[in-house]
């Protein structure tokens, strides 16, 4: 029993940082053992800057809105695969009815579970000692990888982006789903590829981005 309570405590302490990070409650409320969680997980020491949404309204929506993405996510992609699982003549045994079953409810849990992610996972840009780690819980249309970590070795440049993607080449390369497209970070690395993402204070981002760049190549 007293295991429950603590499995319960650790998923509220989540869910109240992530509504803290999009300014559903007051930064000020106590962090009610963030610290004691960041340790038991192990997490090294960093610092995290907010994705940021074109206004308020959408910076409040934004962990749903990515959260029925998702669900569509998954639905669909396994739709699209028991397609063509049906068009290589195996329909007749995906309709059998406890195959059939089994698959809805396999295909139900996965898309629920996928879109819980980002209510409960923490979002965001961290900076770390050794990489840059871009945590989104969901997908885009150039990159389907949930956190993308980049080593401050790899990266040439940090800069703000102050012109608008929207209607440009980049407008598909930005990262945080319902991001601003007005004002992003351009991380530019070594080999030529670039991720473009929006974070508030994005000017202190490119900042201590660079200054740790700096600092990695001093203890090499």
């Amino acid at each position: 029993m007293e295991s429950i309570f603590i499995k319960q405590g650790i998923v509220i302490r989540v869910l109240l940082e992530k509504w803290r990070n999009y300014g559903i409650i007051d930064e000020k409320m106590p962090d009610l053992g963030r610290n004691d969680l960041q340790r038991n997980a192990g997490e090294k020491k960093m610092k995290k800057y907010k994705f940021k949404a074109p206004n308020r309204t959408f910076q409040l929506l934004l962990p749903f809105l990515c959260a029925a993405d998702n669900f569509a996510i998954v639905f669909l992609l396994c739709r699209l695969g028991l397609g063509i699982l049906g068009r290589i003549g195996l329909a007749d045994f995906l309709l059998q009815d406890p195959v059939l079953d089994y698959i809805t409810k396999a295909v139900l849990i996965l898309s629920v579970v996928y879109s819980l992610l980002p209510l409960v996972m923490p979002e965001g840009c961290f900076l770390y000692d050794d990489q840059v780690v871009l945590a989104r819980y969901t997908i885009t249309a150039l990159n389907w990888k949930n956190k993308i970590a980049v080593p401050y070795y790899m990266i040439e440049n940090a800069y703000v982006q102050y012109s608008s993607i929207y209607w440009t080449k980049d407008m598909f390369s930005e990262l945080v789903p319902y991001g601003d497209f007005n004002y992003n970070v351009v991380l530019q690395l070594r080999d030529g590829k670039k991720y473009i993402f929006s974070v508030q204070d994005a000017e202190d981002c490119c900042a201590e981005i660079m200054a740790k760049v700096e600092q990695y190549a001093n203890k090499r």
